[in-house]
């Protein structure tokens, strides 16, 4: 009945789950990935009420074609809590900023008034990039690579947190076999 790849709300009341509503799709596309915040409040906007969503795009006709290297990120809105969200399109494309590899599994957090947004690319090697936005969300302020540890295997959907003052990022390995963590 729906699409492939979408986004359900659902909550928690006592001891029992609610019924799952739709909550986000985007037509010819899959969308996965979530990775949802609460935007910083900046420029005299009061964001205090808003959340933001990054998410993986896909077109489903590269999909249906295998072209899974296609995959971008795209920023969506909600104002209630998750349960609707508004789509404001893609934030980082093919062209991700440094090259054209794409961009796939979004994590974003809050750093003072910019939201900083990690994210793999789709080389057959992906490398880890950041992209540095405004509050607004979309707009980008500047997107550089993540300096890894040499190591004998290559990292990809990253989550990264913060522990106190220090940056934590937790990944898998491309074999899917293993996941590493950084500090």
């Amino acid at each position: 009945i729906f699409g492939p790849d979408t986004v359900f709300y659902t909550e928690r009341t006592d001891s029992m789950w609610i019924q799952a509503i739709l909550s986000f799709q985007k037509l010819g596309f899959h969308v996965n990935d979530p990775s949802v915040l609460h935007p910083p409040s900046s420029d005299g906007i009061d964001r205090t009420q808003w959340l933001y969503m990054y998410y993986t795009a896909l077109a489903n006709s590269d999909a249906e074609a295998g072209r899974l290297n296609r995959n971008i990120i795209g920023l969506a809105s909600s104002v209630d809590g998750g349960k609707t969200w508004t789509d404001h399109g893609i934030v980082v494309g093919q062209n991700n900023g440094l090259d054209a590899t794409g961009a796939w599994s979004p994590s974003a957090l809050v750093q003072g008034s910019e939201i900083w947004v990690y994210y793999h690319t789709n080389e057959p090697g992906p490398r880890i990039l950041r992209t540095r936005m405004n509050a607004n969300g979309w707009q980008k302020i500047t997107t550089e690579v993540v300096r890894m540890p040499s190591l004998q295997y290559f990292v990809s959907n990253v989550d990264v947190s913060m522990d106190g003052r220090k940056f934590v990022m937790l990944a898998n390995t491309t074999d899917l076999k293993n996941i590493v963590r950084y500090v």
